[in-house]
């Protein structure tokens, strides 16, 4: 076994999401109620290129004061009607902010150019040929995250209308989504991409959302990352959808919904997930959850081993089974085989959270049997066998 690690751990893949934090952020203000009122100078293409200044969107209406008078114009018209649109210079402190951001000084940046983005907010809606607004929009977005202001980027991500902006925009949200599940925030990452809407338009956006959805699911966030699967099982034309369906099947007996989810994985058409599917060791880590659930871990012990056998060290579930391997053979009390799984998850693993978890429970375990491997061949059924890197398809 140890030859055997020492071969493969170069080619292992670690996955970690990172946050550059430049500065504490100040959670519970409240920019919107500060600076989201504030009016937008723009020039008006119906009035002779004419200032005028933008109020907000009052029923489906782009409201605007010029001078003392107050006009409006239908969104419908602005959006469709090729001669009328708005121009707005750049805001005042548009060159501190890119000198700043260029200087890695994203605290900086942000408090020059939060009072000017914040009147921009509920005009996002409207096309950037209507109104050049989204450049520096996601340009304060970009800043946000890169500082790890994630709370409140995703504040204004809950108010932006996702799937009107360029696909930018969603990859920024998803990585604010990834910043706040780290946070221990899951309702407000699902508030994130609320306005997001799921179909056969948004495909090129779901391997990134299930990515999402693992980061809630491995941060124990059982709920919230089976709202995110049933969104996803949602659009069947994708290829993404069958095995949300098996993700969300798991997170039901992870949350202890048992015949919810027994009923759901009655209706799984075995006979096409072959042996030799990639998905095939994840039907089996959910028959193995069902049957430690049920406190049957002798039988259980017979699936998980198959499950990690079968699985391949690139997998995105890899750690996720392994740990789940060394949980069902710690609580069958064959600690020499737990310890060596948890050993060898957390050390091929060591920035997944399965990995972090089997390091955890690894430390927990009696110390008085050191004898790894020759503990492997205890009675019961055979211990699992690490296989090479397979080539299979990551989730």
């Amino acid at each position: 076994m140890n030859s055997l690690l020492k071969q493969l751990v170069p080619c292992f893949v670690a996955f970690t999401l990172s946050i550059n934090v430049f500065g504490a952020e100040d959670e519970n203000a409240d920019w919107f109620k500060e600076f989201g009122d504030k009016e937008v100078s723009v020039k008006y293409s119906r009035l002779a290129g004419r200032k005028i200044a933008l109020i907000n969107i009052v029923n489906e209406d782009v409201v605007f004061k010029d001078g003392p008078t107050t006009g409006s114009v239908p969104v419908t018209e602005v959006t469709t009607n090729k001669e009328v649109f708005f121009v707005m210079d750049n805001p005042t402190a548009w060159s501190s902010f890119t000198k700043s951001t260029s200087e890695r000084k994203y605290v900086e940046a942000i408090d020059a150019l939060r009072p000017s983005v914040y009147p921009l907010i509920k005009f996002a809606r409207l096309p950037n040929n209507k109104l050049n607004s989204h450049e520096v929009i996601y340009s304060y977005l970009e800043a946000l995250v890169e500082a790890g202001y994630s709370v409140e980027s995703g504040k204004i991500f809950a108010q932006l209308p996702l799937n009107s902006l360029p696909p930018m925009f969603t990859d920024l949200a998803l990585r604010t989504c990834d910043q706040l599940t780290l946070k221990q925030k899951p309702k407000e990452a699902l508030a994130t991409v609320a306005s997001f809407t799921y179909g056969p338009e948004s495909a090129d956006f779901l391997p990134r959302i299930m990515g999402f959805a693992r980061t809630m699911r491995q941060s124990d966030y059982f709920e919230e990352a089976q709202y995110v699967y049933k969104q996803i099982s949602s659009v069947k034309t994708s290829p993404e959808s069958s095995l949300a369906i098996l993700w969300n099947i798991y997170c039901d007996i992870r949350s202890n919904r048992l015949e919810v989810a027994k009923i759901a994985f009655s209706k799984i058409d075995l006979s096409k997930v072959g042996t030799d599917s990639p998905t095939y060791p994840l039907v089996l880590l959910i028959q193995a959850r069902q049957l430690m659930a049920a406190n049957k871990y002798q039988e259980a012990l017979e699936i998980i081993s198959q499950s990690v056998n079968r699985c391949g060290l690139r997998d995105e579930w890899t750690p996720e089974i392994f740990h789940t391997a060394g949980e069902c053979y710690e609580e069958a009390q064959r600690l020499g085989v737990a310890r060596a799984i948890y050993s060898q998850n957390s050390l091929f693993y060591p920035k997944n959270p399965y990995g972090k978890k089997s390091k955890t429970k690894l430390e927990q375990l009696p110390k008085e049997e050191n004898k790894i491997v020759e503990e492997i061949k205890d009675d019961g059924p055979e211990a699992p066998q690490i296989n090479s890197p397979a080539t299979s398809k990551k989730e």
